[in-house]
């Protein structure tokens, strides 16, 4: 019998998927916009938003680039569930909250989930205030 962990796996980083994406609905994001969101979620008392969702930890840095296939596996998996909506544009795919996502996140009532519906609405209030330039700024600040 093998043993499954959510914490940091794809599913954890598809939940915080479709949680930023239907705050953030009815617009849609890119891949490479979502790895940074999800870098910002899970430390976004580095951004000056709510407490992070994760412990900090030294040397985070390199975290960045070893989430790369856990969100896009994580990705994949929302799709599977009918939870994301991939859109083709004229900049290439996109992703958005499907129909279905909603009615999943109001069954979700852990600590961890409404800290990350709170911190999802944080960053989508965030992106429509200042842009996500800003934001972007700050990341790559503190991780390139």
């Amino acid at each position: 019998m093998s043993n499954s962990y959510v914490f940091n796996s794809p599913l954890e980083a598809g939940v915080r998927t479709v949680c930023f994406l239907d705050s953030y609905f009815p617009r849609s994001m890119d891949f490479d916009g979502l790895m940074k969101v999800d870098f910002i979620i899970v430390h976004s008392g580095d951004f000056g938003g709510p407490d992070s969702l994760h412990p900090n930890t030294p040397n985070r840095n390199g975290e960045y680039y070893s989430r790369r296939e856990k969100v896009r596996t994580g990705l994949d998996l929302m799709k599977k569930f009918g939870l994301i909506e991939v859109e083709y544009t004229k900049n290439g795919i996109a992703y958005k909250a499907s129909e279905n996502a909603s009615p999943y996140l109001e069954l979700m009532r852990s600590n961890y989930s409404l800290s990350l519906r709170r911190i999802s609405n944080w960053l989508t209030e965030e992106i429509n205030k200042t842009g996500f330039e800003e934001l972007n700024i700050t990341l790559v600040d503190k991780v390139f």
